[in-house]
């Protein structure tokens, strides 16, 4: 199984953030593939998991959200393969 963890900004702070990282390492330890699809990461270990910054260009905040949002539809549409589950509201 091949599962993309969705969560704009990644860091090892937050009960989001604390929640993926116990989720990753849970569906790794079970054999899962995992990725974490952000655009912001403070670089902090994320263990077995690979996380895959997403390229969205600096711009207002409500509208980087909506080009994240697009920017993983994007990759979802070339990776058919994965499952996406979303830490965002």
């Amino acid at each position: 199984m091949k599962v993309a963890l969705v969560r704009y900004r990644y860091s090892p702070h937050g009960g989001a953030e604390r929640y993926m990282d116990t989720l990753s390492a849970a569906l790794s330890d079970a054999g899962a593939e995992v990725r974490i699809l952000c655009v912001t990461w403070d670089g902090s270990s994320a263990g077995k998991v690979a996380v895959e910054r997403m390229a969205v260009p600096s711009k207002p905040v409500p509208l980087r959200i909506l080009l994240f949002a697009r920017a993983v539809r994007e990759w979802a549409a070339k990776h058919p393969e994965w499952l996406l589950f979303s830490l965002e509201r």
